[in-house]
């Protein structure tokens, strides 16, 4: 435990950022979930925004404990330690007389014939290796197609959503997105949309505030009869 206090000193403020940053990131999911469970539609995404919320809920009151620790830590539990510990007597050493260095006694260098200069061989040019084209996202039903962004890529800002949404018996759409590879919650860009596109702008994101690292989106189509073809998926990085 004594060797823990030390490093949870040092790095309190980095703790307190840290914590600070996910209590505000957390809050924003809690309402961005609250928000959608009153807008949702199905029983399934109402129940899918209530748990989200509760989830985030929990999350916040994590790092609002880890700071409260933290802070018990670095501003009573140390400073009492530092205060009670013993200060560590100096030990006497005796002064060595130095010893008078003899000096360097000049030795004769050998004297060797220059060697013939070598011409340098040809450098060989570096090709900078190709880079190989990014994949598309994952798009099986070309009714259902995000065409930007493409798959990896590195997105900031405002991040138009570009693609199509068109089937047949059309009703609406929606885009999603959800962090990591394989997310298991999801939040929505925006409402649904009415009205079907064709290799234009379905959705536009601002990920300012998101926390770098890997982040997936989806399109959803629903046809009248509240059925819909597979989801396309794409993954992106916010660096």
């Amino acid at each position: 435990m004594s060797s823990i206090l030390p490093i949870i000193s040092n790095y309190a403020l980095a703790i307190y950022v840290t914590c600070t940053a996910g209590v505000l990131f957390y809050l924003r999911f809690l309402m961005q979930a609250q928000r959608e469970e009153r807008q949702s539609i199905f029983a399934l995404e109402k129940e899918t925004a209530a748990t989200e919320a509760r989830r985030s809920l929990i999350i916040v009151f994590v790092f609002l404990a880890i700071m409260v620790a933290t802070g018990l830590l670095d501003l009573v539990i140390l400073p009492t330690q530092n205060h009670l510990a013993p200060t560590p007597t100096p030990t006497p050493f005796e002064a060595i007389p130095l010893t008078p260095t003899p000096p360097p006694t000049a030795t004769a260098t050998p004297t060797t014939p220059p060697r013939p200069t070598r011409r340098p061989r040809p450098t060989a040019t570096p090709v900078p290796p190709t880079t190989p084209p990014q994949p598309i996202a994952n798009c099986p039903n070309p009714g259902v197609r995000i065409t930007s962004p493409r798959m990896n890529a590195q997105i900031q800002g405002i991040v138009p959503i570009k693609g199509t949404a068109s089937i047949t018996n059309f009703s609406f759409y929606k885009t999603e997105y959800g962090a990591g590879s394989k997310p298991t919650v999801w939040h929505s860009l925006s409402s649904t949309h009415a009205n079907a596109v064709v290799n234009g702008t379905l959705d536009v994101w601002n990920t300012a505030g998101f926390p770098a690292g890997t982040y997936t989106v989806r399109l959803t189509v629903v046809d009248q009869t509240s059925n819909f073809p597979t989801p396309c998926t794409v993954q992106v990085v916010i660096p």
